[in-house]
């Protein structure tokens, strides 16, 4: 048998999975293929980015893609004083060392730094507070005290040299000295200090309800997109991580994550989040094409002609953007006339700012400024979105269940479907956001049709239908788990009853799902 390569690394091998025919080099390496004892989805490939994940089968909505672990969480560079072993905020130390502890946490998981500092000299609460450097030290005695995964993060990149040009490179040498002199370890070059530290930044995922961060090694291999078709769920209990797809993923199509917090944002303000912390410049379609995918999310009015707007730049002979030395530049399909990014991003501030001092309660206040939101910006845009966000949930929270007028819920589902059409483009699939948002309206419409409220001209049973389909989508995007769509192939009163008991479905949903039970148009 001809040698092929590991899916996991470069290894060449004559091994093979012998339920999927992957390439495997050895046990370990199978341990990692066959996690949850099922074949996973993917295969590590190179290019001119580094390593990606692909799939290696058609992957369906909500599958678990890959299920990784971390040898454990280290500190932040900037954070209040956390325990060692929980994360938890604390004041309460180690007797030994000094160094954050509660009291109720096993110190044997805290012993690695424990034993180096106690060596040094015990340090004192107010020494932790004034000196940054000490509790991000944790990270580099743990990384260099366990080889868990070794394999992997020995190739993991540190971006060094573009590190060394930052304001953060300041609290590197700082950690450096700390460890070389105050602990008295100069065995550890600070080049090693700094390339470790290096890792943790280009490719540590935060932890611990964002207390802490970790390396899960291969989780690290995926690439980043803005319209992501994977997203990752944390479980700090067992310091592990879980890759979901959210939308269909076809063989032979890159599997990738949002690194990205937030989603509707401007291009400049994505460009700069990326660049600033990871050092690359995004290319995806949202950030590659003057309309970010026709969601025209950083479009603004046109001052000068009144009549369309302003949108990033593309070159005549290529669709990329053009980026010049001064950054993009927007330009008016109408009238021509160019405006430096810098300018675009300060009217763009005077909006947020604006915005920043509405009472996101006051409803009426909210929907006077989207008005005036669309003056100055594309009705699209990120900020008008974040408007209408704001002004939807108003809506909701504020609608009289009891006593529905039809105008009020034609205005929150005519809100509702205009928003979910514009940033579901920019997070496809099943998204927590949409589902959420979904499974509040279809609560409202399901409240209206028993009070024989209708504005889609639907027949009680196409509205029925049409619900139920979206409650389960919601559940299931809110939860990640596909057995809310299980009964999908069922008739519709046992659809139902499948969702009455659904551990995630509030009890009031419940209650309302029971009286639906009863509603003619199912008998």
């Amino acid at each position: 048998m001809s040698e092929l390569t590991c899916f996991l690394c470069d290894t060449q091998t004559t091994k093979v999975c012998e339920d999927c025919i992957q390439p495997v080099c050895s046990s370990n390496h199978m341990k990692i293929h066959r996690s949850n004892s099922r074949c996973s989805p993917f295969r590590v490939e190179s290019g001119e980015n580094g390593r990606f994940l692909v799939a290696t089968r058609d992957i369906q909505p909500l599958e678990i893609i890959l299920h990784d672990e971390c040898f454990g969480f280290v500190p932040k560079l900037e954070h209040p004083p956390v325990c060692l072993v929980c994360w938890n905020l604390t004041k309460e130390t180690c007797g030994k060392c000094g160094l954050p502890l509660c009291k109720k946490c096993v110190p044997k998981a805290h012993e690695v730094e424990c034993e180096i500092i106690k060596k040094s000299g015990i340090v004192t609460a107010d020494e932790i507070l004034e000196n940054p450097c000490i509790l991000p030290s944790v990270a580099v005695f743990r990384f260099l005290n366990n080889n868990k995964h070794k394999e992997f993060y020995d190739r993991l990149v540190d971006n060094l040299s573009w590190i060394q040009t930052t304001e953060e490179f300041k609290i590197f040498n700082l950690i450096s000295k700390f460890i070389r002199e105050r602990c008295d370890l100069k065995e550890y070059s600070e080049e090693l200090i700094w390339k470790i530290l290096g890792k943790y930044k280009s490719n540590g995922c935060s932890v611990a309800n964002y207390r802490a961060r970790a390396i899960f090694p291969i989780f690290s291999m995926l690439n980043h997109s803005c319209i992501s078709n994977a997203r990752h769920i944390v479980n700090s209990e067992d310091q592990s991580i879980e890759v979901v797809s959210k939308t269909f993923i076809p063989r032979g199509d890159e599997i990738n994550i949002r690194y990205t917090t937030t989603f509707l944002e401007t291009i400049t303000t994505r460009k700069n989040i990326i660049s600033d912390t990871w050092n690359f410049d995004c290319r995806c379609l949202l950030c590659n094409e003057s309309t970010e995918n026709k969601t025209y999310l950083s479009a603004v009015s046109c001052q000068n002609c009144k009549l369309s707007h302003l949108l990033p730049c593309q070159g005549e002979e290529s669709q990329d953007l053009v980026w010049k030395s001064q950054g993009l530049v927007w330009k008016c399909g109408n009238c021509k006339k160019e405006i430096k990014e810098a300018d675009i991003e300060s009217i763009q501030n005077k909006v947020s700012i604006a915005f920043s001092k509405v009472p996101k309660t006051d409803l009426t206040k909210l929907v006077s400024f989207a008005s005036l939101c669309k003056t100055i910006l594309h009705p699209k845009h990120a900020l008008t979105l974040k408007v209408h966000q704001c002004i939807l949930h108003q809506k909701i929270e504020n609608i009289q269940l009891t006593n529905m007028k039809k105008e009020d819920l034609r205005s929150i589902l005519n809100l509702s479907d205009e928003y979910i059409s514009v940033v579901e483009v920019v997070d496809p699939g099943f998204s927590k956001w949409k589902s959420r948002i979904e499974y509040q309206t279809v609560r409202i419409e399901l409240m209206a049709l028993l009070q024989n409220v209708n504005v889609r001209n639907e027949n009680p049973v196409s509205i029925i239908s049409r619900c139920v389909s979206k409650l389960e989508e919601a559940l299931a995007g809110m939860t990640g788990e596909l057995s809310c769509l299980s009964l999908q192939s069922s008739s519709l009163l046992s659809r139902i009853e499948g969702l009455i008991n659904h551990p995630n479905l509030e009890q009031g949903y419940s209650a309302l799902l029971r009286i639906l039970c009863k509603h003619p148009a199912l008998h």
